[in-house]
């Protein structure tokens, strides 16, 4: 479960999941990193068992909303943590009245930005020696072009539960003889089950299905 806080200015945790991603990881420099004026940002953190998964920080310019400084920790990557602190920066945004977010992406997470609805504005520069691109995006009103990656949804969670449950039938409820006779009968209450499965899991948060879910 994602919890998300949000603070005036960093502390310990903010430095480390920054220095980790920003600094070891893309070897930014210490000053580069941390310019000052934290203090007139507001820190976006996203937590997981008291644990500081992702971060970012936002300042606003009449209308337009200023996201940066996006980091998620490497092993929480691709499970909907980044989605989820960059859908309550821009819900934080409209509360503030803005009508657009703003961010300078590193090219390499382009993709994931216009995943969410953003589209780039503007040529490819250096910043800190990592490419960048200025991307755009309307907040003031939510988007209702959704679409759903249903295969990939199947292939991480619907077909291994169906093939655990399916083993679990052959090995300790069907003589092997039969097995063909009756799988027929089988594959309904296999899934039943996986209702029941899918349920509970979709009960955890609505983050669960994020990295699902596409802006078109």
């Amino acid at each position: 479960m994602i919890t998300l806080e949000t603070f005036s200015d960093i502390n310990d945790d903010i430095v480390d999941i920054r220095r980790e991603v920003f600094i070891n990881e893309q070897k930014i420099s210490e000053e580069e990193e941390f310019e000052g004026g934290e203090e007139n940002f507001v820190h976006v953190c996203a937590y997981q068992k008291s644990m500081l998964t992702g971060y970012l920080r936002i300042s606003v310019e009449e209308t337009f909303l200023h996201i940066g400084r996006v980091a998620v920790k490497k092993q929480f990557r691709k499970q909907g943590v980044g989605k989820t602190i960059m859908f309550y920066a821009e819900k934080l945004g409209r509360e503030k009245n803005c009508k657009f977010a703003f961010l300078n992406a590193q090219k390499q997470a382009e993709g994931f930005y216009k995943s969410l609805g953003y589209c780039a504005d503007g040529d490819i520069f250096r910043e800190a020696g990592i490419e960048h691109v200025r991307m755009v995006k309307e907040i003031s009103k939510t988007s209702l072009f959704l679409r759903f990656n249903h295969q990939k949804f199947l292939l991480d969670y619907v077909f291994p539960l169906y093939m655990i449950l399916l083993q679990t039938f052959q090995r300790f409820f069907l003589p092997r003889r039969c097995f063909c006779q009756k799988l027929s009968g089988i594959k309904l209450l296999i899934l039943l089950q996986l209702r029941q499965n899918l349920t509970f899991l979709l009960m955890y948060q609505y983050s669960f299905l994020l990295p699902y879910i596409e802006f078109i």
